[in-house]
């Protein structure tokens, strides 16, 4: 009964935006620390259960949290074709294959993090550092950065000359440059709101994370779509399985080992990691796999290292002792757990397929317009709600400096060096 009110809430968690199943891991140790192992087996079926439930905003409202923060991005420019339904489906897939293709993975990976887990942890700021480096130098963008003349002048600043701007030698340490300015920009705001931090004025937990991650990925979508003046497109309900899950789930579960083994890092900056996919589908199925493979792998941390990488799994500890997995075969205990994790999952899976369909039709009733307006008058609110005023002032600022990738060009993914950043700062400093 514990796991299954835990799969329950933690799906609830995942789908409300505000919510975050480490708030209701706060909720729940301050209601019942003394809950023991059911408490214990509550919330680690919430943490199993909660990507599923962070599909719904991802997709709808192109909010998420930490976790899911970059396959919003891909999730709602699907929903926003009419193919909401398809976007949670290849979200509810690859993170349910990224899962079951990270159990067998952590068998094989416990000895690593066994030895290399208590020695990983100095390199967390470079390996922050390394990550953005590899952004910035991998960047697609080719700005127009070169002269070329024009047979027909044209009028430029009062005078006529003959040139227009064009593709060249020039234009990749251009986009390299475009987007080092938008990490920067992105790491600045980030230092500053996670300084400050968040307040709720109602006493709800509250985290910065929310009004930043919302303003730099959520935001500008849902303003792109408010200004829209086409009509909205039809629901698309039928969804068939897609081929290649496991094909294109398995890098991304490969890729969120890095979440259990380094502290610090979150799904959302696992994802970086992984190779580009070959179509939007795919790419949400590799990233969805992420956040699957990140449950099993810090949980795998919990128990390989004693390491609680996760709010969920701190409060859990303090309810009751998780099982030790030093050597040899995992014991029963964690057998169990195991088959828990697996069992919630599936059956948020299911929860999530079965609520796309209504939000996907509501959608397509409202129009993209109204929608959009919806879809920002919620994150007011649960930003309101949750942070306060200054909350609202963050939410503000990340929205412009979302804004900014779009208009220069270049990737949006580069926004989460509002969070890789600090991480790098904080450890160094």
């Amino acid at each position: 009964m514990a796991a299954a009110a835990g799969a329950l809430a933690g799906f609830a968690a995942g789908a409300l935006p505000g919510m975050h199943v480490n708030g209701l891991a706060a909720l729940a140790l301050a209601l019942a620390p003394q809950a023991g192992a059911p408490g214990q087996a509550f919330l680690v079926a919430a943490l199993a259960a909660s990507p599923f439930g962070a599909a719904l905003p991802a997709t709808f409202l192109g909010a998420s949290g930490e976790e899911g923060a970059l396959a919003a991005l891909p999730a709602h420019a699907l929903a926003r074709e009419g193919r909401g339904v398809e976007a949670v489906a290849l979200q509810a897939w690859g993170a349910f294959a990224g899962l079951a293709v990270a159990l067998p993975m952590a068998a094989a990976a416990r000895p690593i993090f066994a030895w290399l887990g208590p020695r990983v942890a100095a390199w967390s700021p470079w390996i922050a550092l390394a990550i953005l480096a590899l952004l910035v130098a991998t960047e697609p963008a080719r700005p127009k950065a070169h002269r070329r003349a024009l047979p027909v002048p044209v009028k430029e600043d009062g005078r006529w000359v003959t040139h227009e701007w064009a593709e060249g030698p020039l234009s990749p340490w251009a986009g390299r440059a475009l987007a080092l300015l938008v990490v920067l920009l992105a790491g600045a705001l980030g230092w500053a709101a996670l300084r400050l931090g968040a307040a709720s004025p109602f006493g709800l937990p509250a985290s910065p994370l929310l009004p930043l991650l919302a303003g730099l990925f959520a935001a500008p979508e849902l303003l792109a779509a408010a200004r829209s003046r086409r009509p909205g497109s039809r629901a698309i309900l039928a969804v068939a399985p897609p081929r290649g899950v496991l094909r294109h789930a398995a890098p991304g579960a490969a890729a969120s080992l890095v979440e259990g083994l380094v502290p610090g890092v979150s799904p959302s900056q696992a994802a970086l990691l992984t190779p580009r996919a070959p179509t939007p589908e795919a790419r949400l199925v590799r990233l969805a796999a992420v956040n699957g493979g990140a449950v099993v792998f810090t949980l795998l941390a919990w128990h390989a290292m004693g390491r609680a990488r996760s709010g969920a799994l701190v409060a859990a500890q303090a309810m009751a002792r998780p099982a030790a997995w030093s050597a040899g075969a995992p014991s029963q205990a964690i057998l169990a757990e195991a088959a828990l994790v697996v069992l919630s999952a599936a059956a948020a899976c299911l929860m999530a397929r079965a609520l796309a369909r209504p939000l996907a039709r509501a959608a397509a009733r409202a129009g993209p317009a109204r929608w959009g307006a919806g879809g920002l008058a919620l994150l007011t609110v649960a930003t309101l709600a949750f942070c306060g005023w200054l909350g609202l002032a963050d939410l503000a600022a990340a929205t412009l400096v979302g804004l900014v990738p779009r208009r220069l060009g270049v990737r949006r993914s580069l926004g989460m060096a509002a969070i890789l950043v600090p991480v790098a700062l904080r450890i160094l400093t």
